[in-house]
């Protein structure tokens, strides 16, 4: 055999072997990272969204026997519920179009942002969050703000579950009531009286995109 068929031979057979230990190399990589976050999982708590609201604290108020209210408790927390009828479709398309496009369509997770996300830090070295609306939901109400792996991986988890339990206009109602906008306001409706002095319903388009 002449000089080019034996490396042509080894060219091969190093490309054939390499393709093989890299098959090898993923199969048992994925199948840690599988074990690791089934691990996690595991160790989360179930989830019941038919409580969520019952983890939040709200604002207070103080009313005489009559119902007129006298002031308000003061508080390092300034959250108001408000129902989904009571949010202008305005605001609620605001938040979608911002935050979580596909929101309407998703599972809980958005696979192409988050593909995108990665690329996008990849390329350039921020560190854009690629959360969706319920994803952001379950951080907010039964995680902490810590930046882990394994916090994501929960986050992922309940966004799923949330799915599951509830429908998308109730996880739209629990985000805009727990979303933090600063200046102590939680919630939409706090927000439109901490920065506009008026109720949510009262938002305009503009306004709305500010808030979001």
């Amino acid at each position: 055999m002449d000089k080019v068929g034996k490396t042509i031979k080894i060219i091969k057979y190093t490309l054939i072997t390499s393709t093989i230990i890299g098959i090898i190399i993923s199969i048992v990589v994925g199948g840690i990272f599988t074990k690791w976050v089934m691990e996690v999982i595991k160790d989360t708590e179930e989830l019941n969204a038919s409580n969520m609201y019952n983890l939040l604290e709200e604002t207070s108020y103080v009313y005489t026997s009559e119902g007129e209210l006298l002031e308000q408790v003061e508080s390092s927390i300034h959250r108001i519920m408000v129902d989904y009828q009571s949010i202008p479709k305005h605001t609620i398309d605001a938040f979608v179009a911002i935050e979580d496009e596909r929101f309407w369509e998703h599972i809980g997770i958005d696979p192409k942002r988050l593909l995108g996300v990665i690329w996008l830090n990849y390329k350039t070295g921020s560190r854009q969050g690629a959360s969706t609306i319920s994803q952001q939901l379950a951080k907010n109400i039964y995680l902490s703000p810590e930046q882990t792996y394994e916090r994501k991986i929960k986050d992922i988890y309940y966004a799923i579950q949330l799915e599951k339990q509830l429908t998308k206009q109730q996880i739209l109602e629990g985000y805009l009531n727990t979303v933090y906008f600063g200046r102590g306001a939680y919630g939409i409706k706090a927000a439109s009286e901490t920065y506009f002095n008026k109720d949510v319903k009262d938002l305009t388009i503009e306004e709305s995109v500010l808030l979001a």
